[in-house]
């Protein structure tokens, strides 16, 4: 399965002085494609679903200049899919992932 996603986020951050935690919430638009699977003994050839779905984010930034900064972030999302086709095949799709890097502030 692959699924691409465009989405976006508001974000309320803490306004420390060093360290800066905050919180986000968005959505947007995601595209889930599957591709030939076996579903209780029969093949499913696939096919593709385009849906809205949600996420939460909760991160902080250690800064480290002025300018630059280190951050640390996780996020959920969550959007349902429908594949049909042959076989009718509903997918609730959940991810967790997290971040960390470095971010350049001007």
């Amino acid at each position: 399965m692959k699924v691409y996603s465009a989405t976006a986020n508001l974000i309320f951050r803490y306004p420390g002085e060093i360290i800066r935690p905050y919180i986000g919430a968005g959505g947007g638009f995601f595209r889930g494609k599957i591709n030939n699977v076996g579903v209780q003994g029969e093949t499913f050839a696939g096919d593709d679903d385009e849906e809205w779905g949600w996420q939460a984010l909760a991160g902080v930034d250690f800064l480290v200049t002025p300018s630059i900064s280190l951050f640390a972030e996780y996020k959920y999302s969550r959007v349902d899919f429908s594949f049909g086709g042959e076989i009718e095949v509903d997918l609730d799709y959940e991810v967790s992932q997290a971040y960390g890097g470095v971010s350049y502030h001007f």
